[in-house]
């Protein structure tokens, strides 16, 4: 959305007085970044949406402007003051919060659901987050279903889960997707 604290950042590379739930989505995305060992990086945003734009891969490490913008694509360039600000210091540092957020606000939800007494319940909130267990006293059970554009057809598996979020992606062999590690694309 474009008034959200995310993209004011992205345009204008700085936020004064960030909100709270803003300011510890992004540390708990600085400490994902370094428990990964760099894996998880929500600013490759920038280099994967310049790589999209550019529409191939052709000879892609020889291109100075995809190095530039790869360089950018990290959260060494992401400046958390003790006074709340926070800057981007790169001008092509884009930030993406997709793979933590969803997460994060079903953390928060079943929060408030556990601290009003809520025992059992499933939520849907881009990611699934059951509390406690099924009324029946089982685990909750997930279906997981295959995409047809990728030739997978129904049933792939089911997940059974209790007191735990669950996120499930489904595989585009169109998408392109980038090692922020190796630079591999």
């Amino acid at each position: 959305q474009e008034g959200s604290e995310l993209s004011q950042l992205n345009r204008e590379r700085v936020l004064t007085n960030p909100g709270p739930h803003f300011r510890k989505l992004l540390g708990l995305a600085v400490d994902l970044h370094a428990r990964t060992l760099g894996y998880y990086q929500p600013a490759i945003h920038g280099a994967w949406t310049w790589l999209e734009n550019r529409g191939s891969t052709a000879d892609l490490k020889e291109d100075p402007r995809w190095n530039e913008q790869f360089d950018a694509s990290d959260l060494k360039y992401l400046d958390i003051q003790a006074n709340g600000s926070i800057r981007l210091l790169n001008p092509l540092t884009r930030l993406s919060m997709n793979a933590i957020g969803q997460g994060y606000l079903a953390d928060v939800v079943a929060s408030h659901l556990l601290a009003a007494g809520v025992v059992s319940g499933l939520l849907h909130l881009g990611e699934s987050y059951a509390i406690g267990r099924h009324p029946e006293g089982r685990f909750w059970k997930l279906a997981v279903t295959g995409t047809p554009a990728n030739g997978e057809t129904g049933l792939l598996g089911n997940i059974e889960f209790s007191d735990a979020g669950l996120a499930v992606s489904a595989q585009d062999a169109d998408r392109l997707l980038i090692d922020p590690v190796s630079r591999s694309v």
